[in-house]
């Protein structure tokens, strides 16, 4: 009875973090710890010893680093801050192991409505202020900017997607073109690559026939597109465009760090800092523009050197593994929706630097969690 009863509190302590992970970052971080917390002090008996080992080496293995690699950042104090940021990858644990993918289903289904809710709320607001949509006023929510924004929407359009895929119903519809709505207002190219990536690689290990007309689709669509969103997307592909141009230098700065510190990295956070003293090739507007390096994998090479191009590998294997085998082993659509959605990220972090955002960290986290645990959740036991 204590165990169900305390299986209870856990679920609605992580539902609540799903109502409010695309509302509020203290609200969902809170939850999130608090989750945590919880499922240590009553469920660490009920765990798989051989997964939470491999997890707890990768946690471990970015905190050491992290630690190491600051040791010879020039501030050691600075670069240190904000350490507890890897911990928030504990989140998948509680989730994985305690609940049954019915639960994790309403799990599902909480993200996709507030994503709906705060995406109707952030449209209506644009509205109110009888502000245009276009690059200068793009769609945002209330966890962060446009970018951040962007990156949330598109992990839970792809769970959306799973859920009509499975039963079409009303609500999941609305929310979906909502949802997509504040996609496209939005104006991220990273987040709509991610998406349709996404959507492609769900539809490739789902049903492959449709792939192709899903591609016919796209081009169709495109053409019917207003200008503003076809120069947005064509943009990409664009060396004359600013943004490029700048996202360009940044790496090339990056680069040249890696080259001057390629075990350590000039440290994390450091960035700023470094900047200020060695702006090797950056233009006046790069320089101003970089608080990080606009990608994952190459702001992990510039600050942490080989240390964090090593533990970008280590994210790779353990968030891409646990879906994919399920998928593999046991055909269940549910995980190529989990694996579809963590891709997403993976895609827009090449351009956007959204892996230590603590509500990209947590919704990436959580959503590993949910992947199909084919061994009796907690409450069965």
């Amino acid at each position: 009875m204590i165990l169900k009863n305390n299986k209870k509190i856990l679920f609605y302590i992580f539902l609540i973090y799903a109502i409010f992970s695309t509302v509020s970052i203290s609200v969902s971080e809170t939850f999130y710890y608090l989750g945590i917390l919880f499922f240590i002090v009553f469920f660490r008996n009920y765990l798989d010893k051989k997964i939470i080992k491999l997890f707890f080496f990768f946690v471990l293995y970015f905190l050491a680093a992290r630690i190491i690699t600051s040791l010879f950042s020039g501030n050691i104090l600075f670069s240190l801050g904000k350490l507890k940021e890897p911990l928030l990858f504990l989140g998948f644990i509680p989730v994985y192991f305690a609940f049954s993918i019915k639960e994790k289903g309403k799990f599902i289904d909480f993200l996709i409505y507030s994503m709906a809710i705060i995406t109707l709320y952030a449209i209506i607001l644009h509205l109110i202020k009888h502000e245009p949509f276009d690059l200068k006023h793009r769609l945002s929510s209330t966890t962060g900017g446009y970018m951040t924004y962007g990156s949330l929407v598109c992990v839970i359009l792809i769970l959306n997607f799973y859920k009509i895929i499975k039963k079409v119903k009303v609500q999941y519809v609305l929310a979906f073109l909502i949802s997509l709505s504040g996609l496209l207002l939005s104006f991220t190219r990273s987040a709509y690559l991610g998406f349709l990536v996404a959507i492609f690689i769900f539809l490739l290990l789902y049903k492959p026939k449709y792939t192709l007309l899903f591609i016919v689709l796209l081009i169709l669509i495109f053409f019917f597109l207003p200008n503003r969103f076809k120069m947005r997307i064509t943009s990409i592909t664009n060396k004359n465009n600013s943004t490029n141009e700048t996202r360009l230098e940044m790496w090339r700065w990056g680069f040249h760090q890696f080259k001057l510190h390629p075990i350590t990295g000039i440290g994390a956070r450091m960035v700023k800092k470094v900047k200020m003293v060695n702006s090797y090739g950056l233009s006046k507007q790069a320089k101003k523009d970089m608080v990080h390096l606009h990608s994952v994998p190459v702001h992990l090479l510039t600050t942490m050197g080989l240390f964090g191009i090593l533990g970008y590998l280590l994210f790779l294997l353990m968030f891409l593994y646990f879906p994919l085998k399920n998928y593999f082993l046991y055909k269940n659509i549910h995980d190529i929706a989990i694996f579809s959605g963590i891709f997403s990220l993976i895609i827009i972090g090449l351009f956007e630097y959204n892996l230590f955002d603590s509500e990209i960290t947590m919704l990436i986290s959580f959503t590993l969690g949910l992947s199909n645990r084919m061994k009796k959740p907690i409450s069965n036991i």
